[in-house]
């Protein structure tokens, strides 16, 4: 009898480890790109960190040096119809909510949102998603990797500047 216990406890064991295993291996981002990359209305983007560093121009020395603490860069582009694009940013704001991500960074202008959230380990911030929409648009980055907080504000100027020559 005290056999048949310990062995039903340690199948109930692996079985817990092994659901866990699944769910941190594929959890609020990576959830959301896997069941959406190979969508039709959807373009996704997914670079390795050796890849990133031959796109960088030379002269970006800053880009450079964030890319060497980058394990994963992905990116996904819905630009279809403002109802869907709506029902995706829920979506995965659900997704990325019960995975304890915060907002570092939230910018409304012109009908344009951005937002840059983060997951923290012992202080550090581990992975960054940064979420755009606009009319009919989602625009998703996620970046993982020993991100500091000067990276974040390099992306998001980045951003702004890019904006601000589209206008």
């Amino acid at each position: 009898m005290n056999k048949f216990k310990i062995i039903t406890v340690l199948l109930a064991l692996t079985m817990l480890a092994t659901s866990c295993g699944v769910t941190a291996k594929d959890h609020g981002f990576n959830e959301f790109y896997n069941k959406y990359k190979d969508e039709d209305n959807f373009t996704s983007l997914s670079l390795k960190p050796g890849l990133m560093r031959l796109f960088m121009g030379s002269d970006d020395q800053e880009a450079k040096d964030m890319m060497k603490h980058l394990k994963q860069f992905k990116m996904l582009v819905y630009d279809n119809d403002a109802k869907m694009a709506s029902r995706y940013t829920r979506e995965l704001n659900q997704l990325i909510e019960r995975n304890h991500y915060e907002d570092l960074l939230v910018v409304n202008s012109g009908g344009e949102n951005v937002t840059f959230k983060a997951r923290m380990n012992e202080g550090k911030i581990v992975e960054v998603i940064m979420i755009a929409t606009e009319e009919g648009s989602l625009t998703i980055l996620y970046l993982k990797g020993a991100i500091e907080m000067k990276d974040v504000k390099a992306i998001a100027g980045s951003v702004s500047k890019k904006k601000d020559k589209e206008q």
